[in-house]
């Protein structure tokens, strides 16, 4: 508030009193909206913003910007903190923080067998696991395309879709049967 004063100037036939007035200025309404962001599960954050409404060209309105803590997949809120702002009535809006699942991929390992040998154990690699993750963190299964004859066959891991952290992706790989091979040993004389 500031005053507002009454100046008099030559008033001969008057007996002048003057009252001062009080001239107010108000808080500018502002607002600070938390811009929603997002990152890769295993990713550094992204650096936070926001939109600042309502404040003069030259004037800063004052805040810091945090997400709740929190790695694993999923949502947090973006919350905006005030600093002081003696001129503004500043409002905030929160954002979202999105932890999306990173890809992990299931790739089929490829074997042979002689036909009418029994099948090899089949197994798979696992990869773009995060933060040194073990493999033994994506389940899955393992079977083949049916079939005994010379040729290829198809090797399918399967398992869902998500698995905590990550998007999973199963890559199949090829069983090869070969014909056996009869060697015969004889002596000679």
């Amino acid at each position: 508030t500031y005053p507002i004063m009454v100046t008099l100037g030559i008033n001969p036939n008057y007996e002048v009193n003057t009252t001062n007035g009080t001239f107010t200025i108000t808080k500018k309404a502002a607002t600070v909206v938390a811009n929603n962001n997002s990152k890769t599960y295993g990713s550094t954050d992204p650096t936070l913003t926001a939109t600042v409404t309502g404040s003069m060209i030259g004037d800063v309105i004052v805040y810091t910007l945090s997400r709740t803590d929190g790695e694993n997949a999923g949502t947090y809120p973006i919350t905006a903190t005030l600093g002081s702002n003696p001129n503004y009535e500043v409002a905030t809006s929160p954002g979202v923080f999105t932890i999306n699942p990173a890809t992990a991929m299931v790739m089929a390992d490829n074997k042979e067998k002689v036909h009418y040998a029994i099948d090899p154990v089949l197994t798979a690699t696992v990869a773009g696991l995060k933060n040194g993750e073990p493999a033994s963190l994506i389940s899955y299964t393992m079977s083949r395309e049916a079939g005994e004859n010379v040729g290829t066959y198809a090797i399918y891991p399967s398992g869902a879709a998500r698995q905590g952290n990550y998007k999973v992706t199963y890559l199949p790989g090829v069983l090869t049967i070969v014909n056996d091979t009869l060697i015969i040993a004889g002596t000679l004389y």
